[in-house]
C-alpha cells in the first residue's frame, strides 16, 4: 500500500508555495446548490487554479507553453514517488487537501488506454480515502501534451458521496466480474462501472473498450478518449467508476463577451463529480441552480444522445 499521507506530509514542509497554496484552502469561500432534490454541487472559489481554468487549448497553445509536467521542469524543491512508468508528485495548485498528479516520465499524448495498467494499479495500491481520475485531452486536462492522471481526497464530491439508489441506476451491460450501469435523473450524463474484487485490469478494460467504440461511432470522433472525464475509487471490494462522455470542452458562458454573462470555467473530472472550481470571486458568486444547468447541458452529452448510446451498449449486450 502506497503510504500517500506520509509522502504529503514529507513534501509540503519543503515547499513554501505548495504550502502557502494548501494552507489558502482552508480560507476558501465555499457554497452548496441544489440541481434538484438530491443533486447538490458544492462551489469552491479558489483563485491559484485561474491558469488551469483559463488554459489555451488550440496546439499553438501548447507549443508555446513549456510542458511543467517533464521532470526536467519540475520545480527544485518537489518531489516525487516512483511508480513504475509513472511519477507520484504533490500537485502544487491543489483542489482537495491532498492532491496528487501522476505524470508519466515519458513526453506523450494524454491517454488513458496508453496507461490503463498504472491506472488500475493505482486503484489497488493507495488507500481507500483517495480517488483517482482522468481528464481526456479536451475536456479538462491542462497539460493534454503530457499523460497524467490525478489523485484526490474521497468523501469530498458530492457525486462520489451519492449511495446510487436503484431508482438512479439502470443495468446495461454485465461482463464477467463487471457490470455498466446508466446515471440516471442527474443533470450530467455519465455512466457506472461497478466491478468485483476478482475483475482483472483486462475484464475493466473491454469493457471501457467497448464504451469508448460506441461513444466513437455514435458521435464520430477519432478518438473517443479525448472526450471522457473518469473517476474511480474502491469501495471495501469493489471498483468503482465514473465515466462522463462529453460533448464540449468549454460552456458557452466560457466566451461570451457580456462580462454579466462571462464565467471562466473549463469543467474537468472534478466539476462532473460536483465539485465546482471557480477561479473568480464574481462568478462564484453569481453562480446559481440555473447557471450550472446551463453549463452541464453544454459541456455533457444530451439525455437524448446518452440513450442513444446506452441503447447500443444494450443490443450489443443481448447479442452475446
Amino acid at each position: 500500500m502506497i503510504d500517500l499521507h506520509a509522502f504529503f506530509s514529507q513534501q509540503l514542509p519543503l515547499w513554501p508555495l505548495a504550502q502557502a497554496n494548501y494552507n489558502n484552502l482552508k480560507q476558501a469561500l465555499i457554497k452548496d446548490v441544489y440541481l434538484s432534490d438530491f443533486e447538490r454541487i458544492r462551489l469552491v472559489c479558489l483563485p491559484a487554479r485561474i491558469a488551469s481554468s483559463s488554459a489555451k487549448i488550440t496546439a499553438k497553445g501548447e507549443v508555446d507553453r513549456p510542458c511543467f509536467l517533464c521532470s526536467h521542469r519540475l520545480p527544485a524543491e518537489q518531489q516525487h514517488l516512483d511508480f513504475g512508468h509513472c511519477d507520484i508528485l504533490v500537485n502544487p495548485f491543489p483542489v482537495f487537501e491532498e492532491h496528487f498528479t501522476v505524470p508519466s516520465k515519458k513526453h506523450q499524448d494524454q491517454s488513458l488506454l496508453d496507461e490503463w495498467p498504472s491506472f488500475y494499479r493505482l486503484l489497488q495500491e493507495i488507500p481507500q480515502d483517495y480517488v483517482v481520475f482522468f481528464n481526456g485531452a479536451c475536456c479538462g486536462a491542462s497539460a493534454p501534451d503530457h499523460l497524467h492522471f490525478q489523485i484526490g481526497l474521497k468523501d469530498v464530491m458530492p457525486l462520489q458521496m451519492d449511495t446510487f439508489a436503484s431508482e438512479n441506476l439502470q443495468c446495461i451491460k454485465h461482463y464477467e466480474n463487471c457490470s455498466l450501469y446508466a446515471l440516471q435523473h442527474y443533470h450530467r450524463q455519465a455512466c457506472l462501472l461497478r466491478a468485483t474484487e476478482n475483475a482483472t485490469q483486462e475484464n475493466v478494460l473491454e469493457v471501457l473498450k467497448l464504451f469508448l467504440q460506441t461513444f466513437a461511432n455514435l458521435c464520430h470522433l477519432d478518438d473517443a478518449e479525448k472526450h471522457i472525464n473518469v473517476v474511480a475509487w474502491k469501495d471495501g471490494s469493489e471498483y468503482l467508476l465514473l465515466i462522463f462522455p462529453r460533448a464540449a470542452h468549454r460552456p458557452q458562458c466560457f466566451y461570451s463577451e457580456d462580462e454579466n454573462k462571462r464565467m471562466i470555467t473549463s469543467p474537468a473530472s472534478v466539476e462532473m463529480m460536483g465539485y465546482y472550481i471557480f477561479p473568480r470571486a464574481e462568478d462564484f458568486h453569481k453562480a446559481d441552480a440555473a447557471a450550472l444547468k446551463a453549463i452541464y447541458r453544454d459541456v455533457c452529452l444530451s439525455q437524448e444522445v446518452m440513450s442513444q448510446l446506452f441503447a447500443l451498449l444494450l443490443i450489443d449486450n443481448e447479442s452475446k
